[in-house]
């Protein structure tokens, strides 16, 4: 709904947002369900700033492997100078659980671009399962990620995803992804 709305604020001028967007929607949706090919809608979405929906920064250093349509393992070297680190936390400084969760999320991306050969004009987070942290990364340390497509739909895909640091795991759970 986010999108949705995103580009509804970039369709219409202020005076007619209000009365357009359930016609807009019904419209976009419509075309969605109607199998249009995937450059009609790509070329609707890309025309659009999608700087609100990219993070700023790029979690992942490297990607080692990629089996596409399957797999992904991607490093992250934590540099002790990254700025978060100075206040999570000040005499312990450890690498937020949120932030080693958006690198699998990244990871996760990467697979599902490259698997469709970038045909999937936007990836979007829908939800996440069965998240377990298990062990900190300090900076200097290296967290490596994987993550395996377990359930492909269509629309929607179920990953289980993990990170390790130095062979222990350090998070694991599940991410679906969903696709416009």
């Amino acid at each position: 709904m986010f999108l949705d709305s995103y580009i509804l604020l970039r369709e219409f001028p202020a005076s007619c947002r209000e009365n357009q967007v359930q016609p807009f929607l019904t419209r976009l949706r419509c075309r969605l369900r109607h199998g249009q090919p995937a450059s009609i809608i790509r070329g609707l979405i890309y025309k659009r700033d999608l700087e609100p929906f990219v993070m700023k920064f790029n979690l992942l250093d490297r990607i080692e492997e990629i089996e596409l349509g399957s797999r992904i393992t991607a490093v992250k070297h934590l540099r002790p100078e990254e700025e978060y680190l100075r206040d999570h936390f000040p005499n312990f400084p450890v690498m937020p659980g949120v932030l080693m969760l958006e690198a699998m999320f990244q990871a996760c991306r990467w697979l599902l671009l490259e698997s469709d050969g970038y045909d999937r004009a936007v990836v979007i987070l829908h939800q996440v399962r069965n998240v377990k942290f298990t062990d900190f990364v300090l900076p200097g340390q290296e967290l490596k990620v994987s993550a395996n497509i377990i359930k492909d739909e269509g629309s929607m895909v179920t990953l289980k995803v993990g990170g390790t640091v130095n062979g222990s795991p350090a998070v694991s759970g599940q991410i679906g992804r969903a696709h416009v």
